[in-house]
């Protein structure tokens, strides 16, 4: 599982870099684990943070990705890395969100620094839960609403949205019903 391969890293003192965490992430999400990708990004953008910080004494914005989740995820999330209450395939090989972010720190903040693969990954989770909520609450609409929050922290940040950014969102913009956005 991916979080066995993140637990072997860890164990064996393995030096990370973008590439790995973006693989780690997508693996989430395709694997439907929204969560953990959310985790591993948020500690790339940690890592980010502190990087920044220290290399110049002042401490960059680091991306508020808690817009990717609702709150009742987040919750989950924030459970999961405290070691809290696990799901059927969860278990041992978890990293409390301290051991991610120390695996993440071995490497340094350049690189690890999330880039426009971390950013379309994370915007294509997004777009799938445009059609997985239920439209009679509203939540598909939320969701297209954090598809654009990133967008709006990609732009703040000088990361350049590129084909699949501008793709991922229109198909956000599909699924949530939103044609009126999808053509402009």
């Amino acid at each position: 599982s991916v979080s066995s391969v993140l637990s072997r890293a860890y164990d064996n003192d393995i030096t990370p870099d973008t590439i790995f965490c973006n693989s780690v992430i997508d693996a989430y999400v395709r694997s439907g684990d929204v969560e953990r990708a959310h985790a591993v990004a948020c500690a790339m953008f940690r890592v980010r943070a502190l990087g920044s910080a220290t290399a110049d004494g002042t401490n960059e914005r680091a991306v508020d990705t808690q817009l990717l989740l609702s709150s009742e995820s987040r919750a989950l999330a924030d459970e999961r890395a405290l070691g809290g209450a696990t799901t059927a395939g969860e278990g041992a090989d978890d990293l409390s969100s301290s051991q991610l972010d120390e695996l993440l720190a071995r490497a340094g903040a350049a690189k690890v620094a999330p880039d426009i693969r971390t950013y379309n990954t994370l915007l294509k989770a997004l777009a799938r839960q445009c059609s997985d909520t239920p439209s009679r609450n509203g939540a598909h609409r939320s969701a297209l609403e954090r598809v654009f929050a990133l967008r709006a922290e990609m732009s703040s940040l000088r990361v350049v949205a590129d084909h699949v950014t501008e793709a991922t969102t229109i198909d956000a913009c599909v699924r949530a019903g939103d044609l009126a956005r999808a053509r402009a």
